[in-house]
């Protein structure tokens, strides 16, 4: 198979998006398929860097393409941005897919699939979205939501290009569910990444004694922190157990994007003693990282189930830790957390809920351990890197078979 992936930013950026693309093509090149990469010259880590336009990684080809922008800051700086990588994306692949090649299309930036479904027309060529959120459904949980005008133009265009695809893959079953008019859609859950995927004895052990937390009882949000995640929730429940200092109780947050940093500025002052943030670690790293917190946190707005998945779950299951889960205690993810038993859900903003979840979860550590197991379990279950890559090498072997 010809198989040519697109999205905005690739290895070696940090992105998990970047990061998921990254094992995905180079299981498919190990496999001796002909696996193409078209991306920006750009790190979504590293904004000053400008990365070489063709190389090689591991038998995938790697094409970096270069695109104009329109010198605008702001709002009109990134539609522009988003405008001239589409312009970019359209040419390139009018110009390099051939009859019978798979192309697929990320969720980076928005419409991309339908870029592509324009572009490819003509070369009967295969189109495969693969959507870890919806637009643009996420843009309501920004401050300034596209208007309803805007978001019905571009969610019947969505629809078009997903019509016209051979199938959509998504991260949920309320995902596909959202999407059930258009088109052959598939669910292939989200993987742990090599880094955390195999069983580890790793210890924390290190990070906590560099970074002070010594006995503490760590409570870590480990991950990319999006405006689809529930921040502030986040911010109650700190508040919420600000009393609970004296009893050696720390917050950990790990991740360097722009949702942090508001997060940061955001920690009311009585509770700053007991908030520490750090930088993203690198991916070798992450595992330790994870092993820290004695208990996670993940969440995602409510009006969100259906849009968005929690990026930093199944590297949270995977780490063999329970969790806290902030969010629709009665959606998909709050239902299996639940129902496998491997943490409390907490239904979103319900500040007196989640300071009685820690404090519950603080004084039994038996409880956390068995949630801990069923974690692991869990991601075995449902999230291992090596089911999710075989069930997306069968798709597209399905799809190149028409």
């Amino acid at each position: 198979m010809r198989i040519i992936f697109v999205n905005r930013y690739f290895h070696p950026d940090s992105l998990r998006s970047s990061q998921l693309l990254a094992d995905l093509a180079f299981e498919l090149a190990a496999q001796k398929h002909d696996v193409t990469v078209v991306t920006s010259r750009r790190r979504h880590d590293d904004p000053s860097a400008t990365l070489q336009a063709r190389e090689s990684m591991l038998d995938v080809k790697v094409l970096r393409i270069e695109e104009a922008t329109g010198g605008f800051s702001g709002l009109p700086g990134l539609a522009s941005d988003v405008l001239a990588f589409h312009r970019a994306i359209y040419q390139t692949l009018t110009e390099l897919v051939k009859e019978g090649d798979i192309v697929v299309a990320m969720a980076d930036p928005p419409m991309l699939g339908s870029v592509c479904e324009r572009a490819i027309r003509k070369q009967n060529a295969h189109l495969v979205n693969w959507l870890d959120e919806l637009y643009p459904e996420v843009t309501h949980a920004s401050e300034k939501p596209l208007p309803g005008p805007v978001a019905k133009l571009l969610q019947r265009a969505r629809k078009h290009a997903l019509q016209h695809s051979s199938v959509t893959v998504v991260s949920s079953e309320n995902m596909a569910r959202q999407l059930k008019d258009a088109g052959s859609v598939r669910k292939v859950s989200p993987w742990g990444m090599v880094a955390v995927d195999s069983p580890t004895s790793r210890s924390g052990d290190s990070l906590r004694q560099a970074w002070g937390l010594g006995n503490h009882f760590v409570i870590g949000y480990v991950g990319e922190l999006h405006k689809v995640n529930d921040r502030e929730s986040l911010l109650t429940g700190i508040e919420q157990t600000a009393h609970m200092a004296g009893q050696g109780l720390r917050w950990l947050f790990i991740g360097g994007d722009e949702q942090m940093q508001l997060l940061r500025g955001s920690v009311p002052m009585r509770a700053m003693d007991m908030v520490q943030f750090q930088e993203a670690l690198p991916m070798n790293r992450v595992a330790e990282g994870l092993a820290v917190p004695d208990l996670h946190v993940v969440s995602l707005l409510p009006a969100m189930e259906g849009a968005a998945f929690p990026g930093n779950l199944p590297a949270v299951l995977a780490s063999g830790k329970p969790l806290i889960y902030l969010g629709d205690k009665d959606g998909e993810l709050g239902t299996l957390i639940e129902r496998e038993g491997c943490g409390m859900v907490v239904q979103a903003g319900d500040g007196h809920g989640i300071a009685a979840a820690i404090a519950q979860l603080h004084a039994i550590p038996e409880s956390r351990a068995d949630m801990g197991r069923r974690a692991r379990a869990l991601y075995e279950k449902m999230f291992s890197r090596k089911q999710a890559l075989e069930a997306w090498s069968g798709l597209l072997t399905e799809v190149a078979g028409g």
